[in-house]
């Protein structure tokens, strides 16, 4: 694509972000890397006209770009031909690791944005808005629960000024469960959630959602996880009306799935435990409902308590014939 949006990235002394294109075209690609910082866009030699030259791929160190006390959100564009952009993000407390993860891409800004995802128990639930227009935008902050609508105390409304990026610690209003956001704003905004797993350091994973799509009719989704992993998907529906998703768990040894139906209340968000020993991915089909969804991955891993998301989003418009999916535990060492 030509853009990106990437929210709640951390680009502190004890943070280290790595952005990496990739070109699969046949001519070269420009960059052009814009930070939304607290106090308005910041002046970073060296995030314009980054090449990525055709066919290959590079990994831009965000940073010696710019350090930032809090949270920023990335505007990556290309100025000349298409790229493909992730973002990694690593944590640090001295030199003593504090887990790593990848930043899903958000929607681009919008008045309205559903963020799904939010884990239940301990830790921190920040998140983190953008306004990259030039008037003040005026957030409401909904919260999609367990048991419906309803406001997130102290954050019912926000204030964010011109092309600036505020952040705002949820978890006292959580109260522990899990969750989804859905954000109404006068002007078009970016928003993510930075979340951990615990809350004490040492034993802490960071994970991040963002503002994704609806679900569209179908998607298949590989599952991350091996036999002793707790899987749930948290699906979020930000609509007037219950939704209906057909949820099928497959397994290793291919064949059709098991299938479920499964409701999701109007203003709510419900969490699917999903078998974990042999669950090789997990398909989702819809009547284009406004839901929108995340897979989280929980383990035990030497005293941490380890989390991924994986966000769900399907190529809206395509029929895509997905090949087998096996687990393979030695993938990505």
């Amino acid at each position: 694509a030509t853009q990106r949006w990437f929210s709640g990235v951390l680009l502190t002394e004890d943070a280290q972000a790595d952005l990496v294109l990739a070109n699969a075209d046949t001519v070269d690609a420009a960059v052009d890397i814009t930070i939304f910082g607290p106090d308005g866009r910041i002046n970073a030699p060296g995030s314009r006209g980054i090449v990525v030259e055709a066919h290959s791929a590079r990994s831009v160190p965000l940073s010696v770009l710019a350090t930032v006390e809090e949270p920023v959100s990335l505007l990556v564009e290309s100025s000349a031909g298409r790229v493909a952009a992730t973002l990694r993000q690593r944590l640090w407390q001295g030199t003593t690791p504090l887990g790593s993860d990848w930043v899903p891409p958000a929607v681009a800004p919008a008045t309205e944005l559903v963020l799904p995802g939010i884990v239940d128990g301990e830790g921190d639930r920040q998140l983190v808005v953008t306004n990259p227009g030039e008037r003040t935008a005026s957030v409401a902050v909904e919260l999609l629960g367990q048991d419906g609508r309803s406001a997130v105390p102290g954050a019912a409304q926000l204030d964010i000024p011109p092309g600036t990026t505020r952040s705002l610690e949820l978890s006292p209003g959580l109260a522990g469960q899990a969750a989804g956001l859905r954000l109404v704003s006068e002007q078009p905004i970016v928003a993510g959630l930075r979340q951990t797993s615990a809350a004490d350091p040492a034993a802490q994973d960071p994970a991040w959602t963002a503002a994704l799509p609806a679900l569209d009719a179908d998607g298949r989704w590989p599952v991350p996880a091996g036999a002793k992993a707790a899987i749930a998907l948290l699906l979020s529906n930000p609509a007037d009306t219950d939704a209906e998703v057909e949820v099928t768990v497959g397994n290793e040894l291919g064949g059709e799935g098991t299938a479920s139906r499964q409701s999701v209340p109007a203003g709510s968000t419900v969490s699917v435990p999903v078998p974990s020993a042999k669950t090789a991915w997990v398909r989702v089909r819809s009547d284009r409902t406004a839901v929108r969804g995340a897979l989280q991955v929980t383990e035990s891993l030497g005293g941490v308590a380890s989390l991924a998301l994986v966000p769900l989003i399907t190529p809206s418009g395509q029929s895509v014939e997905v090949p087998p999916v096996v687990f393979d535990p030695q993938a990505g060492r």
